[in-house]
């Protein structure tokens, strides 16, 4: 499957509003069993969005999400490392071995009750060759309980890509996993659980 990417220049507006629907089109489709979910996103200088899983598909706007099941918040900086400089490179990587049907499946097949009841915050801080991070703190529910952190490198990164690595692998790599690494057990079990 030929995946879009976002161009390098893109602003955070366009990148949630245009491109991420269009991501989520080629990549997923419809999915009965998210529709309703919402997820938000809070980029400090950039604004706030809303993503919204409808029968159509995904659909986003501006403003903050109203009771979102996830919610990430970042930085400018951050934003770009990570999203526009990053994801086109593991798109790319992955483009490979996916197909929509299966994703579509896999997401349809987490247990979404077992998040709702899982309030939490994990902080990602994603170093790149430059040594430059991007930082995205990742809140389940209202963020409030439990919180874990994760630092990982560009190299690390794509170790663990290129080795096929499951989520709950990560504290038992070279990555540096911090805070309450149960609770993020415990996240990655759900999500893994999902997997054929």
């Amino acid at each position: 499957m030929k995946l879009p990417l976002p161009s390098r220049g893109i602003a955070a507006r366009d990148f949630y509003l245009r491109y991420v629907p269009e991501l989520w089109a080629a990549l997923v489709g419809p999915v009965a069993s998210l529709v309703g979910v919402t997820v938000g996103v809070s980029v400090a200088g950039a604004g706030e969005y809303a993503l919204t899983v409808t029968d159509e598909g995904l659909v986003t706007s501006e403003g903050r999400a109203a009771d979102p099941l996830l919610t990430f918040t970042t930085d400018v900086a951050s934003w770009r490392i990570a999203l526009v400089e990053l994801l086109p490179r593991v798109l790319k990587h992955i483009e490979p071995r996916l197909t929509a049907a299966t994703l579509a499946r896999q997401l349809a097949a987490i247990d979404l009750a077992s998040l709702r009841k899982a309030p939490g915050r994990i902080t990602h801080v994603f170093e790149d060759d430059a040594g430059d991070e991007a930082k995205v703190v990742l809140a389940v529910g209202t963020g409030s309980g439990p919180a874990a952190d994760i630092h990982v490198t560009d190299a690390e990164l794509w170790r663990l890509l290129e080795s096929g690595a499951k989520l709950s692998q990560l504290v038992r790599s070279r990555i540096k996993v911090g805070g309450d690494v149960g609770y993020l057990l415990s996240l990655t079990r759900v999500v893994e659980a999902a997997q054929p």
